[in-house]
């Protein structure tokens, strides 16, 4: 195994380079921390047993002694800042504890889509087809701890890498000072970044959960009707399948299981409140097929129309 040497630039044990190549870095390790901000071009970065492709904008912390590579087809361009532990506070330290246990940022399948529209423009990912990566990708990133930046927050983050080199070459007095503030600025914004966007997570998961409980109500109102689910996901703005992917993460089940289910159930109310038989309550659920509502009712209850009356003769 490769083990790389601290790429020391001056006395302080903080380092910031610029690395252009186009040769692909074999899987190595190091004892100190490095801090990567991906400024052009695109690879694959090889790290926690999972490939994932990285795009300008991206940045991800590597933790000492832990195996990484990076596979590039095209040329890459990439801040690297490189400490030690020891350099860190008390407070950075327990900041990175927190980060490890905070890894899990979600990406909307809209900003999934466009990330693998930038990664194509920089290479050709033949082992690599769409709809793996799509559905590789959120996992992948998560693991590895990438985020992506806004042009706001990319130039941010740049900008204190940029001092920090300036520091390197100028090499003035309090240099190593310098270089520890401007770091210890590098670890909160990092820390910053990673608890907004788990905030982001979270909000649009509240959002979703209420979109799905209007949709549920509006199935409740139209029980009788026709329900066509790509109008309903038209409605709040999502495709069919994402559509149908959020309503199962908040109830548990498919659109039309769940449909089936509530139409089933309502049904029942009405036996038992309006003293209808079930092929008339099946008829105020919009079900007019006898047979079909049979196989439905036993598929839901686990019991025929018939057997289920039979024995809660004295509720019905």
């Amino acid at each position: 195994m490769n083990v790389q040497e601290f790429p020391k630039q001056d006395n302080s044990p903080i380092a910031v380079s610029v690395w252009k190549h186009s040769i692909s870095v074999a899987i190595h390790r190091h004892c100190y921390y490095e801090l990567v901000l991906i400024t052009k071009g695109c690879c694959i970065h090889n790290y926690r047993e999972t490939r994932v492709p990285l795009i300008p904008g991206d940045i991800l912390l590597i933790e000492p002694h832990e195996e990484h590579g990076y596979e590039l087809q095209s040329p890459i361009e990439i801040i690297n800042c490189h400490f030690f532990q020891e350099v860190l506070s008390d407070r950075d330290r327990s900041v990175f504890r927190e980060m490890r246990k905070q890894r899990d940022i979600s990406y909307d399948g809209k900003t999934l889509k466009k990330r693998w529209n930038q990664i194509l423009q920089y290479m050709p990912l033949s082992d690599f087809s769409e709809d793996k990566e799509l559905m590789k990708t959120q996992a992948n990133l998560n693991k590895q701890g990438t985020i992506h930046l806004s042009i706001r927050e990319f130039r941010e983050i740049e900008y204190i890498l940029q001092k920090m080199m300036k520091e390197q070459e100028e090499q003035d007095f309090g240099l190593g000072y310098m270089k520890k503030a401007y770091l210890q600025q590098l670890v909160i914004l990092y820390h910053r970044l990673q608890k907004k966007r788990i905030e982001q997570v979270n909000h649009r998961s509240d959002r979703k959960r209420e979109h799905i409980y209007q949709v549920l109500e509006y199935m409740e109102d139209h029980l009788a009707e026709k329900l066509d689910l790509k109008s309903i996901a038209k409605d709040v703005y999502w495709s069919e399948g994402y559509f149908r992917t959020v309503f199962k993460d908040v109830t548990g089940l498919s659109p039309v299981d769940y449909l089936n289910c509530l139409r089933i159930i309502k049904s029942l109310e009405y036996v038992k409140t309006e003293k209808l038989n079930f092929q008339e309550a099946a008829a105020k659920v919009g079900i007019y097929d006898a047979s079909y509502y049979n196989r439905l009712f036993k598929k839901v209850t686990g019991e025929s129309p018939r057997e289920f009356k039979r024995k809660r003769l004295s509720d019905y």
